[in-house]
């Protein structure tokens, strides 16, 4: 038990616990897995003294990775459970599912294929409730695992299956939505067409003893003729093209898989952060409503939640970007020597198509300062106000 002097505030316990924590996350990082489990022990012990049950959950569960990292699959098991306890108690149902993805991997390594495949289900559930893109990818593919182990080729294959198609469904429905749009303009012209020629025939016939209208009538079905045999061929060929591009697409689908395996996990960095944030800022709002003691205990949480945002997302980044895109660092910085190396990784976030907001997440940064930066880099590679950024990025 860690003994505390009797006049030691509640905000500096919270202080120490979140302190304790950091340090059981940097032991592990080291491999020193003794150090890190005697700190985590100490976080969980201050927590429960003040009843911090959503940080308790969260050491819990650190527990339970770092004991599975060690091959201690009781003790791993142990603290899951804990903590998915707490998080069933507080109704944190993210908690909870993923506690549940955490002992379905264990159960994955000590061979309990028929346990993970429940817990990837009833976790597939709440992906799906929630709509998270990156964990619904990570069960399917963990599923499949679970499958094969069972010896349930034709189910491991069917859940295979999925995880590849779920990576390109995005760009499947994109194209389904541009060639519904391409027939209904042609049906919306066919009728115009119809109604055209409706008129001319009403014309026609009033004026049938005319040659002078005759003749302009077959100028004009001439012309009219001329178009519909341009109109067909040309969407014909625009039919090829799309034809061309899918098929263009599926022989790219290995390069676009890992690029958007990186903007997936960029994005779940981000969306964690993006959820600290918001917490963060529920937290300043009920901050106004609550007595003088709980407000520093709520300002200490605050300042928890901002020091936990991990700052190697970046570095994890660039490492994942320069291994899908390897020439991409070197073709920017030759072809433009003044862009510092700060705003040639942003530009690897920006070819991404990820937003200033994500961008600041995971950089650390205000959005106001990438903003800032992408308009330094607009300078540097002296593109005009039409020129999309992003556009131009791709082009490397």
């Amino acid at each position: 038990m860690v003994l505390q002097p009797s006049w030691v505030k509640i905000n500096d316990l919270v202080n120490l616990c979140m302190n304790y924590g950091n340090l059981g996350i940097c032991y592990k990082a080291i491999d020193s897995f003794n150090l890190a489990i005697q700190n985590y022990q100490h976080a969980v012990e201050i927590a429960q003294q003040i009843d911090l049950k959503y940080d308790l959950a969260i050491h819990f569960m650190n527990l339970g990775v770092l004991y599975k990292d060690m091959a201690v699959y009781d003790s791993s098991l142990h603290y899951f459970d804990k903590s998915m306890s707490l998080c069933a108690e507080m109704n944190l149902e993210y908690g909870i599912m993923l506690n549940k993805i955490n002992v379905g991997t264990l159960y994955l390594l000590i061979e309990e294929w028929t346990k993970a495949e429940t817990l990837f289900r009833e976790s597939m559930v709440l992906a799906n409730h929630f709509k998270l893109t990156t964990e619904k990818n990570v069960l399917l593919k963990n599923l499949y695992f679970a499958f094969k182990g069972q010896a349930e080729p034709d189910s491991a294959l069917a859940y295979y299956e999925k995880y590849t198609a779920y990576n390109d469904s995005l760009d499947k429905v994109e194209t389904s939505r541009q060639i519904a749009e391409l027939e209904a303009k042609y049906e919306n012209e066919k009728k115009l067409r119809e109604i055209t020629l409706l008129k001319e025939e009403v014309y026609h016939e009033k004026s049938k003893n005319s040659n002078y209208i005759i003749v302009f009538l077959i100028i004009i079905f001439l012309i009219v003729s001329a178009a519909l045999v341009q109109y067909f061929y040309s969407r014909t060929k625009r039919l090829k093209n799309i034809i061309h591009n899918k098929e263009q697409e599926e022989l790219r689908n290995e390069l676009v898989g890992k690029e958007k395996e990186l903007v997936s996990n960029a994005m779940h960095m981000a969306r964690l952060n993006d959820l600290t944030e918001n917490v963060t800022l529920k937290l300043k709002q009920v901050i106004q409503h609550v007595s003088q003691s709980n407000k520093n205990s709520l300002r200490e949480i605050i300042s928890d939640l901002q020091i936990a945002t991990p700052d190697n997302a970046w570095q994890e980044f660039e490492t994942r970007f320069e291994n899908v895109h390897k020439e991409f660092y070197q073709t920017l910085t030759e072809l433009f020597p003044d862009l510092s190396p700060t705003e040639i990784r942003i530009c690897s976030f920006i070819r991404l198509n990820m937003t200033s907001k994500d961008i600041a997440i995971l950089t650390n940064r205000s959005v106001r300062t990438i903003e800032n930066t992408r308009n330094n880099i607009r300078k540097k590679l002296e593109l005009t106000p039409e020129t999309n950024l992003t556009g131009f990025l791709l082009s490397f």
